[in-house]
Order: structure tokens, then sequence, then C-alpha cells
């Protein structure tokens, strides 16, 4: 019973955020931490889990600060759990406990904790393996709560400073060597995302070492491999993780569709940090603008991840932002409209308003640095961006017509 109770807490708490956060977290909170202390291994489990989908819940809501009054009694019991979930190498609590500790620690203020679990994750790094996919899971997750962690403690120094050090230095040399299929990469670029957040310029002295990896990852082919429904050599692979969807080619008789998602997700991580480096760094990226560019031209239209779109197109404003001098700017704007004015003509025609919205916001901070010639490419595309917001408007105000509605609401 107590387990389902939990089990729908999470379901509640995810779905009917921020409003059962709000007027029953207390209630909710105190039965996590009760479940947190229970013997079954079982409940506890699906306590860790829970704590992630209540803090997932409020992540938009930095005004629900409900869980603050619960961090102590938390975060003590996580602690137990997480120490012997490594004594007996329970991989699966210790997967629930790693992604819980870094949703905690991305959202609420962890300093008074740091030095309860950042040894342990160095601890777990040192004596995890990686001969299975679980154990690279593992590996993966433990990095990645480092990043979060060493973010939670950016404005104290005496902890960040020597840490961030340590870590980027064991990061760096841990995978100089390593496979480029090796998911790990895709846990190192979450912790430099979380780095270069906090170091900003001075994120200068690892950048060199870095900028080349994330490069090479954001360009990497995701193809798919058609392959025998007994063939397992595609999918054999321990550390890597494939989906794979079963497809009838009538004449070949039934096939496996292969994709390997490690690929796609270091792919996108990739991006992410570019974007952050791009955005963080301001002039201190200029040495690497020409050497961008390239990438943010050709997946402006990438069509296959929308993330990724967006990353790009962020990235094409921060570009403009780090050039030191006119004529890198002018560099930077012949190489990158042409693609960004392009991808606002498709979503012009799928009338994909998000991303509309978007490059016009791009466009209109670059606006001031473009040439008249440049400059007169643009009305005829934002006359029909204009005509599509209208019938963007024309179509709200038509579907809740007949709505009743509160102030909220209208």
């Amino acid at each position: 019973l107590i387990y389902d109770v939990l089990v729908a807490m999470g379901y509640m708490a995810e779905e009917f955020a921020p409003e059962i956060q709000t007027n029953y977290g207390d209630t909710i909170l105190q039965f996590i931490a009760q479940g947190l202390e229970h013997p079954y291994p079982k409940v506890k489990y699906i306590a860790v889990k829970c704590i992630q989908n209540f803090e997932t819940g409020i992540k938009d809501h930095p005004e629900v600060k409900i869980f603050e009054n619960y961090l102590d009694k938390i975060l003590g019991s996580l602690g137990k759990i997480f120490e012997e979930s490594l004594t007996s190498m329970n991989c699966f609590m210790l997967e629930a406990v790693l992604d819980s500790i870094s949703t905690i620690a991305s959202m609420n203020s962890f300093a008074k904790y740091y030095n309860v679990f950042m040894p342990g994750l160095k601890k777990t790094i040192s004596i995890v393996g990686d001969d299975t996919h679980q154990k690279v899971m593992i590996r993966s997750k433990t990095i990645e709560s480092m990043g979060f962690l060493l973010s939670s403690v950016k404005d104290t120094k005496e902890l960040f400073l020597p840490d961030c050090k340590e870590i980027m230095e064991s990061l760096l040399n841990m995978t100089a060597n390593m496979d480029e299929d090796d998911p790990i990469h895709k846990a190192t670029f979450i912790v430099y995302q979380n780095v270069v957040d906090c170091l900003k310029a001075d994120f200068a002295v690892y950048a060199e070492r870095i900028f080349q990896r994330a490069i090479e990852a954001v360009n990497k082919k995701i193809d798919f491999s058609i392959v025998d429904e007994g063939d397992t050599e595609k999918t054999e692979n321990k550390k890597n993780q494939y989906v794979k969807m079963k497809v009838d080619l009538k004449i070949d008789g039934l096939k496996n569709l292969v994709l390997n998602t490690d690929h796609l997700e270091q792919k996108m991580e990739a991006a992410h940090l570019l974007e952050a480096m791009a955005e963080d760094m301001g002039p201190a990226f200029g040495p690497y603008i020409e050497k961008t560019i390239p990438t943010v031209s050709e997946l402006i239209t990438f069509k296959h991840n929308k993330q990724i779109r967006g990353n790009m197109i962020r990235i094409s404003n921060h570009l403009l932002k780090d050039c030191v001098n006119n004529e890198q700017k002018g560099y930077v704007l012949n190489a990158i409209l042409p693609p960004l004015i392009q991808e606002l003509g498709i979503v012009i025609r799928t009338k994909d308003h998000l991303e509309m919205s978007e490059i016009v916001e791009v466009l209109s901070e670059m606006m001031p640095e473009m040439s008249m010639e440049m400059k007169a490419k643009l009305p005829e595309f934002l006359i029909t961006v204009l005509t599509a917001v209208r019938n963007m408007t024309k179509e709200v105000e038509k579907y809740y017509a007949d709505k009743e509605m509160d102030d909220d609401m209208q």
C-alpha cells in the first residue's frame, strides 16, 4: 500500500505541479521521508524516485520553496541509501539516488551537503567498472552529478575552485584516449556546461582541449542500420544503448531498424555545450568563432532534431556578440544570415510558431550590426511572419470564443 501511494504521489507531483506542491507539499514530503527510512528496499527505491518527480514538477517555479524545509531529513536518508547501494553494488538504487541528488543540487542551496556527497561520487567513479551498459550508466550519472554539485557551490570559492580543477583535469585525462563513441563523453559535456556557467571567460584554460571534441560530437552522423531480425552484432556493444524497431520489408522479410541513441544524446549535449561556451565565455570565445561557423551554418536547418536547431539559432547571436572587431562581425553575418533566413522560410511554411519567434528575436538583436544590403532581405519574410501571427491570433480567439473563462484564463 505504501509503495502504491508513493507511485501515485510521484505521478501527481508532475501532472498537477505546482499546485499540488503548494497545497499538499508538506504531506507528500513527509510521506517520502518516511519511505526513505522504510525497511523494504522496494519502498525505499520508489521514495527516491518520487523525490525527482516532486522536484521536476516545480523546476520552472522557483517561487515554490517547500522542499527547503526537508533538505536535512531527505538528504540525510539519501546519504545512507547511497552508501548502502554503493557497498552492495545495487545499480538500480544507485541510478535512482544519483538522479535525485542531481535534481536536488540543481534546484536548491547545496553547499551544506557538498562534502557529504562529493567524496562518495569520486569513490563511485574509482570502483564502478565499465564492463556492462548498466555500470556505464552509473559512471555517466555519477559524472553528471559531480557537475551539478560543482555548480551548486560556485559562490563558495573554497569548495568550488580546488574541486573544479581536480575534476576537470581528471575528466579531460580520462577521456583523452577514450573511443569517440563512448557514452561517457555525453556525461562530461554536461559537466563542462555547468563549469563554463561558473567560470565564464576563465573557462578559456580548458576550452582548447574541449572545443574540438564538442565540434566532432555535434557533427556526428546519426544513421539507421537495417539488419536481419536475428542479427545481434549491431546491438551487442555493452557500452552503448540502442533502439530497435521491427519492420517488414515484404521482399526481404522482417528486419530490425537499429539506432544508437547514445550517439544522438552525445550530439545534443555537444550542441548545448557549444551554446554555453559561446554565451558564457563572451569575447574569450573569439578564437573559436570561425571554427564554429561551418557547424552552425549546417545545423541551423538540421531537420532531425528541433533542440539542436534551437542551439544553433541562439549560437548565431552569441557569436556576433563575441566578435572583437567589425571585420569579424561582417564575416559572421555573411556566413550565418543565409541559413538563418532559409530556416525562417521553412518554419513559416510549416507554421512552427515557437521557432519562428525565436529566429525573429535573434534577427532583431543582430539587426543593428547588419549592413543596409542585409537588412533589405528581411522585410519580405517579416511581413509573412506578421501575417502568420495575425492568423494565429484569429485561431486562438476562435478556439476560446465559446469557452467559459476565469480571469487567469482570459
